[in-house]
């Protein structure tokens, strides 16, 4: 087995926009997609000012979502290879990022406890949601989207509605 590594800790990994590809978001300022069958990094990296925390690539494969230390979110246009936003989000770290409704909008969970939906469309928040003072860490939408679970640092699990984004 091949092992490859970053220069610093790997604080993220998620799903590439080719089969068989995942992201890696590293404290080296850098994020790197690899090959899962053959363990190799592909030939696309970002090096990026900040630590990066997380990834997310859209369903289509159009967008590349980083979120960094800093608290801000990188948009890659993954078609044309370049930075076409850099979204202030959080102001803290941006611990993940997910998008759902078929790729039009996208989640951050932030180091300042706030959980902001936004819209690709206009790349502007729909939403934002204090869950706490808490870091969010992590969040996963379940029963065909219709729900919401976000972790928090406290270690209590808030479970939303997608609809209003009300806490059942």
């Amino acid at each position: 087995m091949v092992q490859q590594q970053h220069a610093g800790p790997v604080y993220g990994l998620s799903r590439g926009w080719m089969p068989n590809t995942f992201f890696s978001a590293s404290g080296d300022r850098h994020v790197a997609l690899w090959n899962a069958s053959t363990l190799e990094q592909a030939p696309f990296a970002v090096k990026l000012e900040q630590p990066a925390y997380c990834t997310a690539a859209d369903p289509s494969g159009n967008w590349l979502l980083i979120g960094t230390s800093a608290g801000n979110i990188h948009v890659l246009d993954l078609t044309g290879g370049a930075e076409v936003r850099n979204l202030t989000a959080h102001q803290n770290g941006v611990y993940h990022l997910a998008f759902f409704d078929g790729g039009k909008k996208f989640i951050s969970c932030g180091a300042d406890g706030l959980l902001t939906i936004w819209d690709v469309t206009a790349w502007k928040p729909i939403r934002v949601l204090p869950l706490g003072v808490h870091k969010l860490r992590k969040a996963i939408f379940f029963d065909h989207e219709k729900f919401i679970a976000v972790a928090s640092q406290e270690g209590k699990i808030h479970v939303l509605d997608t609809d209003l984004f009300n806490e059942i």
